[in-house]
Order: structure tokens, then sequence, then C-alpha cells
């Protein structure tokens, strides 16, 4: 079913998107992120809301986990597959983690990641990427502690996008 952790009661389980409480559950966290100033400020918008679970499921290389409290979602780790040129091999791309805030602090992000982990080496991933902003430090603190690299800091890498 789910790695049970023996301290805190917490269960991580790959979210089945069929399931309308997994659904919900993945929403309603994803929502509490996109609240917070520097991801955006503002709750996410309905159709996006309406959209997001059955875009996941229909996306090849999404996958997503789950860290549950009892009955209660207490956290959320949503990873996208790509593919890295310069190893010829997958990739996996952690697109969004967020701990519900009274939760934080006491492990589960960490065993999200190492949870994707285990995945991205099952499916013979050369990687695991992340993108994180400056003005981040809790999640940067924690990216680095779990091993993440910071490529190509010195020479100021951006991430850029451009709406379609």
């Amino acid at each position: 079913m789910g790695d049970r952790d023996s301290e805190g009661g917490i269960t991580i389980r790959k979210v089945d998107y069929e399931n309308r409480a997994d659904g919900d559950s993945l929403v309603r966290l994803l929502d509490e992120y996109a609240q917070i100033p520097v991801i955006s400020g503002k709750p996410l918008p309905d159709d996006v809301r309406l959209k997001i679970v059955p875009g996941l499921a229909a996306h090849p290389t999404s996958v997503a986990w789950l860290a549950w409290d009892n009955e209660t979602a207490v956290g959320v780790l949503i990873a996208i597959g790509g593919f890295s040129t310069f190893y010829a091999k997958p990739s996996l791309n952690i697109h969004d983690c967020c701990i519900t805030p009274t939760y934080q602090s006491k492990g589960i992000g960490s065993r999200l990641f190492q949870t994707a982990e285990e995945y991205a080496k099952e499916q013979g991933c050369a990687k695991l990427t992340l993108e994180v902003r400056r003005d981040n430090p809790g999640a940067r603190r924690l990216y680095k502690k779990l091993g993440y690299a910071k490529d190509h800091e010195e020479d100021e890498t951006l991430f850029w996008e451009k709406k379609i």
C-alpha cells in the first residue's frame, strides 16, 4: 500500500488518478502551494483546478505521490519524465512538491523526494532535476541536504518561459 513512517504515522503512496480522494487531495495541496507568496500568492483558477488531475492522468510520463496522515493528505510530489540528451537516458523532473505548513520540517518532503528517487532509479533515469526560486531558502536547504547540486549557479542560468 505505502511506506509507513513508524514515528509519525505518515504513509507515502503513489497517486491513483482515478481515485477521487487522491485527485481531490492533489488539487487541494497544489492550491495551498499556489497561494504561497513566492509561488503565485493566489488560489489556482477554477478551470485549472478542474483540469489538473485529468491532465496528469493523460500525460504519459507524469507520476505523483501523496503523503498521508491517516485519512488526510499532507504532502504531494509531482514529477514529469523527460529525456537527457547528454546521458541518452530518461530523466525525472520534480515539478511540484508541497507540504501542508503544519507538517513542514518533519521529514515528509525528504521522504517524498526519496520515493521519487527510488522510482527514477527503477525507471533507469540518469538524473533528477528541479527548479527552485532564489527567494525560497527553505526549499534550497532541503535540496542541498538531499544532494542536489546547483548546476550552473555561478553563470546565473535562468529558467525562462513563454506562455502559449
